[in-house]
Order: structure tokens, then C-alpha cells, then sequence
């Protein structure tokens, strides 16, 4: 199987299995405002659209500069290939991690559960939004693999739509938590171990 089937099948298995979990969480007390989620939801949206160029939908279609890059042809092309498949394995298995250690907490939005803990174990240790972390780098690791300006761009949508979910659920937990959060907050980083 070629870097880019496997990519490609990694996504499907790991939004299955996403999918699947979602049935499983505590009730919710209080949610984000839907204007913001919906803006979110819109900007991943196109981010991953660019992403992953689907079929008919290729942005490379509408607009042939967003096609270029280093994908398809070349000396590196195999190597970007297979890094981004690596890249993308690794982002989704910590991302799948973190998803479990939140178990029942665990919301495709912005929420606060019925008797919401503050995890701060297993990748929560390293890094405090590690789902974000693990996606992102698995989304890094598809534009590697696709090789293309529209794949950056789409790169560079996802990440401004986590960085504003993360600002949105960040808030919560500091009045959810207070001092707990604050205190976690000082120790570990909020996207890359030691970085940020």
C-alpha cells in the first residue's frame, strides 16, 4: 500500500472509531456559544477540504497554484510520503490516547459534564489539549503527504481553528476549575511539550 492509501484508510479508521465513541459521555452542564462552534466548525471545515482534496471538490480544480508543491513528483516525494503517513500514525494513535484517558469528560464541543474531572494524566501530563496536539500533527503529517500549497493552507485553517476552540475551552476551565487549572496551567505546556 502506497503513503497515501494508508493515510487516507488511517483518517477513516480514526473518524469511525471518534464517531463511535461520541455515544459515550456524561451529560452536559454547560456548553460553548453556538456562534463561535459554528465559525470553528466552518474554518476545520474548509481547512480539511484543502487538506485532503477531495475529488471533485479540489481546490487544485478551481484555483492550479494551490496545486503546486512537492507531492507528486521529485527525488523527496516518496520520503514526504512516508513521513507524513509516520506523522500522521503517531498523531492519530496520541490523539486516540487522550481521547481515552477523557473518557466520559469527553465532548466534540466546548462542554463542561456532570461531575467534569480536571485529567491531568497519561498525555495530559505533557501537554494540555494532547487531542489537539495528536490531530494537528496527524494533519501536518497529511500535508506532508499531499506535498501542495492548497494542502498548507488547509494546514494552516485547521490550526487557527484548534488555536481558537482551544482559547474558547481553556476559559471554561479556568472557571470551572480555578486555582487547579491555573496551577496545571503553569506546569504543562498547551500544545508541544516544553515549547507551547
Amino acid at each position: 500500500m502506497d503513503p497515501r492509501s494508508a493515510t487516507r484508510l488511517l483518517w477513516i479508521v480514526w473518524v469511525v472509531v471518534w464517531l463511535a465513541a461520541a455515544f459515550f459521555s456524561k451529560p452536559t452542564l454547560r456548553r460553548e456559544g453556538l456562534a463561535g462552534a459554528l465559525v470553528q466548525r466552518i474554518v476545520l471545515l474548509a481547512g480539511y477540504l484543502l487538506l485532503f482534496g477531495f475529488g471533485g471538490l479540489a481546490p487544485e480544480a478551481a484555483v492550479p497554484a494551490l496545486g503546486l508543491g512537492w507531492g507528486s513528483s521529485g527525488p523527496w516525494a516518496g520520503a514526504f510520503g512516508w513521513a507524513g503517513l509516520a506523522l500522521t500514525a503517531a498523531g492519530l494513535g496520541y490523539s486516540l490516547w487522550a481521547r481515552a484517558c477523557l473518557g466520559l469528560d469527553w465532548s466534540g464541543f466546548v462542554t463542561l459534564k456532570k461531575g467534569h474531572r480536571l485529567v491531568r494524566n497519561g498525555p495530559y501530563a505533557v501537554t494540555r489539549h494532547p487531542i489537539y496536539t495528536g490531530v494537528l500533527a496527524a494533519s501536518l503529517g497529511l500535508a506532508l503527504e499531499r506535498g501542495t500549497l492548497g494542502a498548507l493552507l488547509g494546514l494552516a485553517l485547521v490550526c487557527g481553528g484548534f488555536l481558537a476552540k482551544m482559547s474558547v475551552e481553556e476559559g471554561l476551565l479556568r472557571e470551572a476549575f480555578g486555582d487547579a487549572y491555573g496551577e496545571y496551567a503553569s506546569r504543562v505546556r498547551r500544545l508541544i511539550p516544553f515549547v507551547y
